[in-house]
């Protein structure tokens, strides 16, 4: 919401308003799991939606994901859906362009999908959503406030 409250100085010579806007608060949180690996290992991330408040029917997604592609390889078809529909998934230069649509929805907590990657260098950190690419929606089609997390690469 917004909020307004009146300023004055010290001696009450000046005084005006003071409007601040809330941030919307998210909805969902979305997060790729912890994972651990070594070079030529091959591990399995899953994307995780938690509701946050409430659980939140899901619709929808259509996550940017992007990645060094030096140092971790996108495993092609290796995309599956747990709790919701399988995703259609292309990755390209550094970035996983993934998306799935489930018509009756599904409830939060859930697990949208698993992504394997193969690690190809020691430097390899974990994969990272790209938040301004990226939208969740209900069955409706509204678009849901989402905080992404992402995740630990171990090795």
């Amino acid at each position: 919401g917004e909020y307004t409250h009146e300023v004055t100085s010290e001696d009450d010579s000046l005084s005006g308003d003071l409007t601040v806007t809330a941030a919307d608060e998210a909805d969902i949180e979305v997060s790729l799991s912890d994972e651990q690996g070594d070079v030529g290992d091959t591990v399995t991330f899953d994307l995780e939606a938690i509701g946050i408040g409430s659980d939140e029917t899901i619709g929808a997604y259509d996550f940017t994901i992007e990645f060094d592609e030096t140092a971790l390889e996108f495993i092609d078809d290796s995309e599956a859906g747990v709790d919701f529909a399988d995703p259609t998934a292309n990755a390209d230069n550094g970035t996983l362009s993934m998306n799935a649509v489930e018509p009756t929805g599904e409830d939060t907590p859930l697990i949208l999908a698993t992504i394997d990657f193969e690690i190809l260098d020691d430097s390899a950190t974990g994969p990272t959503f790209d938040a301004t690419e990226s939208e969740v929606t209900d069955v409706e089609g509204n678009r849901l406030e989402v905080e992404y997390q992402d995740n630990n690469l171990q090795r």
